[in-house]
């Protein structure tokens, strides 16, 4: 369970970008990718989205502030180029949840203040490879 306000924050801001979903179906589709992360994976609201200091969003809930401004600016570019017909809501914002989703299995927690580590998983996988691994989970 979620406790830290900011990360009970996140999630529900990306609550809220999936009731954008323009269909009931796409809208439970998004709803159902929040709510695996919620439940098996709540680290993805507190981990940082890179864990080198310096690097773009290193901090806590740093991962879901990212995963949220991709989502946000896909959704934008697509309502922009007019490709509602062509890019599925449900499959972009998916595709956008999960994309780093991997990253909750490449980053142990610190020890100490922004010490993010990499995980023996990281250095067998790619995080891209690891969040495919979670996006699979949820499809079962």
């Amino acid at each position: 369970m979620i406790t830290q306000p900011e990360a009970k924050a996140w999630v529900t801001y990306l609550y809220k970008l999936a009731e954008g979903a323009p269909t009931l179906d796409t809208h439970i589709a998004c709803e159902k990718g929040v709510g695996f992360l919620e439940a098996n994976y709540p680290e993805f609201f507190t981990h940082p989205a890179s864990s080198q200091p310096g690097a773009h969003h290193h901090c806590v809930c740093g991962l879901a502030q990212h995963t949220a401004e991709v989502i946000q600016i896909g959704l934008q570019t697509r309502a922009v180029l007019g490709m509602e017909k062509d890019i599925c809501y449900a499959e972009y914002f998916l595709a956008a949840l999960y994309h780093d989703a991997g990253k909750v299995k490449a980053y142990a927690a610190p020890v100490a203040p922004n010490s993010w580590v990499k995980t023996r998983d990281s250095r067998l996988y790619h995080h891209i490879h690891l969040g495919v691994k979670i996006f699979e989970e949820m499809r079962a």
